[in-house]
């Protein structure tokens, strides 16, 4: 009996021990002693405005109601965090084994608010979060999270917000709670909608666990989807995922991206994306730009101070006009063109303009915040010339961007170049050194009938030093030249067709109708100061008579002023051909023959050193064809040069003597 007494009162005693303990710690003075405490670790006000209870068991359950944490004294909203109700399980049996296991964590219509003030301030950094803290600490597990109806908001000072409406929901596979995430707002300016679905939260912490992850995001025009796995998402981390992406204009995801990225028409890609030390890499990319094709890999830097991209791209066909909004000039818009809504008004505005060179700046501005290393090589070209195939290598460093090489195979030869633009100057400041390598004429000609007659060979180089941030205003301020050399063709032939029904009745009275005069040697030098070419020597050797042209081209002004006029090699023949005038703006010159061209007047030959012919040749001549050397053709003309300066220097001695 005593020891049934015993039992009583020990289990008596108990009970008041846990009534009393029940009651102490669900009381009010127990709920302000805790929310205390973790004010004073955290430097933040936090308040528990309703109940605590206490579901007791093996693995109680802890409820806490109406929970609000304090926002910082800056900040325009007075709680960074409210829960309605946290509810909590915790595992008896793995606490007593020194292991905090938190069986299930609820958080009930919970309200996150996060606020970026600058780069460095924001309201989500506590100070102990730079605390050390002990090694032995006791380790917590959570083996369940679940969130109902969250919210959690993001705003930055200038001009980002984000609304995202957050829940878990329990799937077939194993009762785990996915995690279902559906932001809209702002990034930078641009509207926005991201929807996210991923594994179960408490996974996140897991790096050695995939975490699928799947993601759709819409921002104008623009829709990326991505589905893969993550090992640390959090991190970005060890990602493995296929996306898809298209928009009306690359340059649209600059802001989103943090990536300057260029003004092009219409694309989309695929391909896969992970992550890799500290870069992301793209590989099997493929899709289409407007209506070039691109297919590769990428890889991305992120981790300095600018952007690294590097790319070694393969494209079966590359559109050229498709690159021109890079350079201001917006795409083809004509039946089976690719062209955004924005290019096509663009296209509009530029065919009405009385002026070819757009004047639309270039952002050169992107040149300063990135880091590109770019290859290319296209097998076909499309385009109104016959450009056959691209190589080039893309560097942007620095504000600096270079292009070299920068070759096409064009009609059967090659056009080398080498560009180089300064962004940090005031105003851009570009260089274009170019080559040309015996390009065939009968290839270039191929969109007309004369092509199979006008067979000649063209070779030349030039060089320009250019200033501005336009098109227009590179070339109204350019320096250098350019030398052209050709043999072979048929002159009445090209020149007609070429030019039109004008210049074609305007040329009657230059040529003879009635027969193709083969040209031997054709030399252009066109020196050029400040935007103005200087058409000093245009001198075109045929059998029988030689052409001779000057007159000048102003870029400012876009206005032609040029003259052709022949010189008969014996007088009787052909004596009634007249020069020609050619004036007028690029896109709408005119043709007028007659005397009143004489008064132009005409370049002579003595004008035209033999060096500048001669330096051509090599450009010429293509690597073993087994021809007839290239200056063969052109032996008439340099025999007219010396003859003709042999002549005036006679005729100035003799002025020279009479004085």
């Amino acid at each position: 009996m005593k020891i049934l007494k015993f039992i009583v009162i020990i289990l008596m005693i108990g009970t008041l021990i846990l009534i009393g303990g029940h009651y102490l710690l669900t009381s009010k003075w127990s709920r302000d002693l805790l929310a205390q405490q973790i004010s004073e670790r955290i430097d933040r006000t936090l308040t528990i405005n309703g109940d605590l209870t206490i579901d007791w068991s093996m693995v109680p359950r802890i409820r806490i109601q109406r929970i609000t944490l304090a926002n910082v004294p800056s900040s325009p909203s007075p709680y960074m965090a409210e829960i309605d109700e946290l509810g909590m399980s915790l595992d008896v049996l793995e606490i007593l084994k020194g292991h905090i296991v938190i069986a299930d964590i609820a958080l009930i219509h919970p309200k996150l608010v996060l606020e970026k003030y600058s780069a460095t301030e924001n309201n989500w950094t506590f100070p102990f979060m730079n605390q050390e803290f002990e090694k032995d600490i006791m380790p917590v597990d959570v083996e369940r999270l679940r969130i109902e109806q969250g919210t959690a908001l993001f705003k930055d000072e200038k001009d980002t917000a984000i609304e995202a409406r957050i829940d878990t929901r329990e799937t077939l596979q194993h009762g785990a709670d996915n995690l279902h995430v559906k932001a809209t707002g702002t990034i930078k300016g641009d509207q926005f909608n991201l929807t996210i679905n991923s594994g179960p939260l408490v996974a996140l912490r897991e790096a050695k666990q995939e975490f699928p992850l799947s993601a759709a995001l819409q921002a104008g025009s623009t829709i990326i989807k991505a589905a893969g796995t993550a090992r640390q998402p959090l991190k970005l981390k060890d990602m493995n995922l296929e996306f898809s992406v298209r928009g009306s204009n690359p340059a649209h995801l600059s802001k989103i991206s943090g990536i300057p990225l260029p003004n092009l028409p219409p694309y989309h890609m695929k391909g896969n994306v992970s992550d890799r030390e500290k870069e992301w890499e793209i590989k099997n990319l493929i899709g289409k730009i407007g209506d070039s094709d691109l297919k590769g890999k990428i890889s991305i830097d992120l981790s300095g101070t600018q952007p690294f991209v590097k790319a070694d791209l393969l494209s079966k066909k590359i559109d050229l006009d498709d690159f021109g909004p890079m350079l201001g000039i917006a795409p083809d818009t004509g039946p089976g063109e690719t062209a955004s809504a924005a290019q096509k008004r663009e296209a509009k505005k530029q065919a009405v303009s009385e002026f070819s060179l757009p004047t639309k700046p270039i952002d050169f501005k992107k040149l300063e915040n990135i880091h590109v290393d770019i290859k290319l090589t296209s097998s076909a070209i499309q385009t109104d010339l016959p450009i056959d195939n691209l190589t080039t290598h893309l560097i942007v460093q620095n504000g600096r961007l270079t292009l070299s090489p920068l070759d096409f195979g064009v009609a059967h030869g090659k056009v080398i170049s080498r560009v180089e633009i300064d962004a940090n100057a005031k105003p851009v400041q570009t260089k274009i050194d170019t080559e040309i390598h015996h390009l065939r004429l009968k290839e270039i000609l191929k969109r007309w009938d004369i092509s199979s007659e006008s067979a000649g060979i063209i070779g030349g180089k030039a060089i320009y030093w250019l200033k501005g941030n336009s098109l227009a205003d590179m070339f109204s301020s350019a320096d250098g030249g350019m030398l052209m050399l050709m043999t072979g063709g048929k002159l009445d032939d090209l020149l007609v067709e070429l030019s039109g029904l004008d210049l074609g009745e305007a040329l009657v009275a230059l040529f003879d109708k009635e027969s193709n005069t083969e040209i031997n040697c054709a030399f252009l030098d066109l020196p050029t100061k400040n935007g103005l070419i200087t058409i000093s020597k245009l001198i075109i050797d045929t059998d029988d008579t030689i052409f001779l042209g000057s007159g000048s081209i102003n870029l400012k002004q876009e206005q032609l002023d040029m003259v052709i006029d022949p010189h008969p090699k014996d007088l009787s023949v052909f004596s009634a051909r007249a020069p020609l005038h050619i004036e007028g703006t690029f896109k709408k010159p005119t043709f007028t023959p007659g005397a009143t061209a004489l008064i132009r007047g005409a370049v002579s030959l003595a004008l035209l050193p033999s060096a500048p012919v001669v330096s051509l040749y090599a450009l010429m001549q293509k690597e073993n064809d087994g021809k007839r050397p290239i200056n063969a053709h052109c032996a008439t003309l340099e025999k007219h040069v010396k003859k003709d300066t042999a002549q005036e220097n006679k005729e100035k001695n003799k002025k020279e003597t009479k004085k």
